[in-house]
């Protein structure tokens, strides 16, 4: 007698979701006044210059209260009107030639880090002059001996107020870094050419100089950023030019001796032997009236120090007057030893801040802060935990629920004020969901949250309506959410009074659910915190979501061959069988799984009772057993992870005594079932 078992495969599918396609709109303006409103910012209506742009959704400046001070003609500190400080106004076009520099009050330790986030604006806001009668720039510096004054030759609008004569070191800005920006080309070689070398390649020494205008002439109506040492006596050459002066009675080469500045790189050399040098900082060329266009600009400092080195990396972003971007940003990194900050500054305090010049031309040098260099330091980080804030969640299924944390950092020791710098002032807060994220909006209408700085306290957000939305889950239920959360003077603030040697930190968390799976996302601008003087971005990369999958792709047959009828009337314990495929599925792993199988009865005959066969076999190192009453019998229950899929050691058992056997072929069905669902909290740490 064959006896062989047929299998039946039953499998839970999943259901797809499409999901609407996320965009992103272009803004009608480059400010949002709703934003600063919400932070309590304020411009100023009788502000002559337009409000800064925003910056990754928020204010893109801050006011703040004697951190500069200014020096020279017409360089001031610009109020809004309310007692507060929003910005400082390097040159205007009140007069000219004009100088100016406003200074910190307060010293930067470059053996500590520091960021800052700035907006600058190169115009005649009133429109004086032509735009080719708008010069020269302004200039960001770092210097170890603060001057009292404003630098620079008040006859000459090219040395932006840091550059000066080599010879007797007049005018140069003592011990500095500087970034000029600078709006016009000083080539001329009548006078200290400071850009000369910028335009043209420039080689030297006793054998003559030569002369080859850069990437032919092709700069020639550019401006330029750079970078370099005002006060170093190797950022200064001069060398002997031959040009041509021309009168009525015609053209006459003439030897001059100019001074420039001797930027390195692109090929230039100054000297002979030991004493030739290759120059020192560097220049990026912008285009023509980039600068000069009306619109704010930005510029970011990111300075780190550790083992004994500093690095100092600036960018440079061109905005157009709609606050789009013009190009590609400009980044150039400098690194200083320990030595060479001793060299360059005479010691690790700085004082930092801006000058300018205006030569013959006019020129509006204007320069507001979101970020103030060394007032704050603040730092931020944001990602997914469980619902009970207790693991980060590394794997997430789409429907699945969590708490998104907020982390704020604010560091007592390197920070000058406290923040808010009102005693007892409260922090604001817009937080974004990231995009494969939601936060979930409770039955009354409200996000539910909570914040820790000494324990929990709880918020609540109350969303316009129109911006609810309703993300319905693979498990078919829906779930109402926002993109955006506003906290507005709640959150605790922060005091510089603290001891904290390293960060003082607040958490602010909000529930959120998994809405998409977008997994090219990457590191997302997901909100602004802010006080009364100063503010933070929050950025982080989320867990990308996954769907959920459930399926059985493959299950096991058993084969226990030929039988006689006298073996199934005595009976057997263990007799041994093949096994044809494994049982194999997939299935999410945020969730534990289960695992079941019911085996019909063989029908032996009138007098066999279901129940009474069993068929044996290992899965996952573990002995199992099914009968055939066709009860369901748990296989398998616990994580999907790591399980082998290997069904082995098949046998089959039958009692003795089975009465009017029969020959012929008998069958059992195993109908087999797997089972997940996604919970509220579909989650699962490493």
């Amino acid at each position: 007698m064959q006896k062989k078992l047929r299998t039946f495969i039953f499998a839970m599918l999943a259901s797809v979701l499409m999901l609407p396609t996320w965009g992103v709109s272009a803004a009608d303006s480059p400010v949002d006044q709703d934003l600063a409103n919400f932070f309590g910012y304020d411009w100023g209506a009788s502000n002559p210059y337009p409000t800064p742009y925003d910056i990754n959704g928020a204010p893109g400046f801050v006011p703040f209260n004697d951190v500069m001070k200014g020096y020279g003609d017409k360089s001031k500190v610009l109020e809004n009107g309310k007692f507060s400080q929003v910005a400082a106004e390097i040159t205007n076009t009140a007069k000219v030639p004009q100088a100016g520099a406003l200074w910190s009050t307060h010293q930067l330790d470059l053996t500590k880090n520091f960021h800052a986030r700035m907006q600058f604006y190169l115009s005649d806001v009133n429109d004086v002059a032509d735009v080719a009668d708008v010069a020269d720039g302004i200039a960001f510096a770092m210097t170890g001996q603060k001057p009292e004054k404003a630098m620079g030759d008040t006859a000459d609008g090219g040395d932006l107020g840091i550059w000066g004569k080599q010879s007797n070191g007049q005018y140069k800005l003592p011990r500095s870094f500087a970034i000029a920006i600078d709006t016009e080309a000083n080539v001329d070689t009548g006078k200290p050419a400071w850009d000369y070398a910028i335009y043209n390649q420039v080689k030297y020494n006793n054998a003559g100089t030569t002369v080859t205008p850069r990437d032919n002439d092709k700069h020639k109506e550019d401006n330029f950023i750079a970078y370099g040492y005002p006060g170093m006596d190797a950022q200064y050459a001069q060398p002997q030019i031959t040009t041509t002066i021309s009168d009525n009675w015609g053209d006459y080469p003439v030897t001059v001796a100019p001074q420039i500045l001797a930027f390195g790189g692109d090929g230039n050399s100054y000297g002979d032997g030991a004493a030739a040098k290759n120059g020192i900082g560097g220049f990026d060329f912008v285009p023509k009236d980039a600068l000069n266009n009306h619109a704010w600009h930005e510029l970011n400092l990111d300075y780190t120090y550790a083992n004994g080195e500093g690095t100092l990396t600036y960018t440079v972003t061109l905005k157009n007057t709609d606050g789009t971007a013009q190009g590609s940003p400009i980044t150039e990194t400098v690194k200083w030893t320990d030595a060479k900050i001793q060299k360059i500054f005479g010691g690790t305090k700085v004082n930092w801040g801006f000058t300018g010049r205006t030569g013959l031309k006019h020129e509006n040098g204007v320069v507001a802060f979101q970020q103030i260099p060394g007032l704050l330091d603040t730092t931020s980080e944001t990602l997914i935990l469980d619902s009970t804030r207790s693991k980060e969640l590394k794997s997430l299924v789409l429907g699945g629920q969590g708490m998104q944390v907020f982390r704020i950092g604010y560091k007592p020791t390197n920070s000058l004020q406290s923040w808010p710098a009102v005693a007892g002032g409260k922090l604001s807060a817009i937080l974004k969901a990231g995009k494969n994220y939601g936060f979930v909006v409770s039955d009354d209408g409200k996000v539910h949250g909570l914040y820790n700085h000494t324990g929990d306290e709880e918020y609540t957000y109350t969303p316009d309506s129109g911006d609810i939305k309703t993300y319905k889950g693979p498990d078919g239920k829906s779930v109402r959410y926002v993109t955006e959360v506003r906290i507005k003077n709640e959150l605790p603030g922060f005091s510089k009074a603290n001891s904290y040697p390293d960060y003082d930190w607040e958490l602010v968390y909000a529930p959120v659910v998994a809405i998409g799976t977008d997994s090219s996302v990457g590191t997302e601008a997901m909100g602004t915190v802010g006080g009364d003087n100063g503010l933070t971005s929050v950025s982080g990369t989320l867990t990308v979501p996954h769907n959920f999958v459930l399926s059985l792709d493959s299950v096991p047959s058993f084969d226990f061959g030929k039988l006689t009828v006298g073996d199934i009337m005595s009976g057997f314990t263990n007799h041994p069988g093949t096994v044809s495929n494994s049982l194999a599925f997939s299935a999410s792993e945020e969730n534990n799984i289960q695992i079941s199988a019911s085996m019909s009865s063989f029908n032996f005959g009138p007098s066999y009772t279901p129940g009474s066969t069993a068929v044996k076999f290992t899965y996952n190192g573990a002995e199992r057993e099914l009968t055939d009453n066709g009860e369901a019998t748990s296989v398998y229950a616990g994580s999907p992870k790591n399980l082998t899929s290997a069904v082995t050691n098949a046998s089959l058992n039958m009692p003795k005594g089975l009465q009017g056997a029969k020959a012929g072929l008998y069958n059992s069905t195993i109908t087999w079932t797997l089972e997940q669902t996604p919970t509220a909290d579909a989650s699962s740490a490493n």
